[in-house]
């Protein structure tokens, strides 16, 4: 009698996302420069060029990104996903499963070393190196035009005289107020620059 085997189950292989329709945001300040290994990067991961933005600008670091998303809003309708990463991300071997398909999450940030504890709760994350469903970024801005607050703002105690966060901690709660999932994921080295 032959014994029969049961049959395995084939797991779905993580899928890449759909990088033909990732509008990529480089801030590239201080020199308006896309170091080597980020343009190697990009590259050999199938990134089309014609869909990477960059922005040089000066400023205090909420300024700027809400100048750089501002940039990029009338770009949405033709992209699934936008990525924002700072000059000073320097991708590795465990950088890649950022990539990866996250289901039904809205938001999927890389985690990096920093000097602060932004990233201690799940759904918390920092800017240097994040995606986000650009149906998500289109509703953040029809709820910054609803309430008049901005995407990023420096969060502040109940009488102003004090930070209580950075900008990135700011817009993870403008995100949860639109709804969004977020999922942290992969690692990729921080390089910072004399000039940060």
């Amino acid at each position: 009698m032959k014994k029969i085997k049961p049959t395995e189950e084939k797991k779905p292989q993580p899928q890449i996302m759909n990088i033909g329709k990732t509008l990529v945001l480089i801030l590239t300040y201080p020199d308006n420069s896309i170091p080597i290994e980020l343009a190697w990067w990009f590259m050999n991961r199938g990134f089309n060029p014609n869909n990477i933005a960059t922005l040089c600008e000066k400023g205090m670091y909420d300024v700027v990104r809400n100048k750089a998303l501002k940039s990029v809003e009338p770009l949405l309708d033709k992209f699934e996903w936008l990525m924002l990463i700072d000059n000073d991300m320097r991708p590795n071997n465990l950088t890649d499963m950022f990539l990866l398909e996250q289901g039904d999450n809205d938001v999927v940030a890389c985690n990096y070393k920093t000097i602060d504890t932004a990233t201690i709760t799940p759904d918390a994350f920092h800017l240097g190196l994040v995606r986000i469903k650009t149906s998500k970024v289109k509703e953040l801005f029809a709820l910054s035009k609803k309430d008049g607050k901005p995407l990023f703002a420096f969060p502040r105690n109940a009488d102003n005289s004090q930070l209580v966060g950075c900008e990135c901690s700011w817009f993870a709660s403008r995100l949860k107020e639109v709804g969004a999932k977020i999922v942290r994921i992969g690692w990729a080295d921080h390089y910072k620059s004399k000039f940060n």
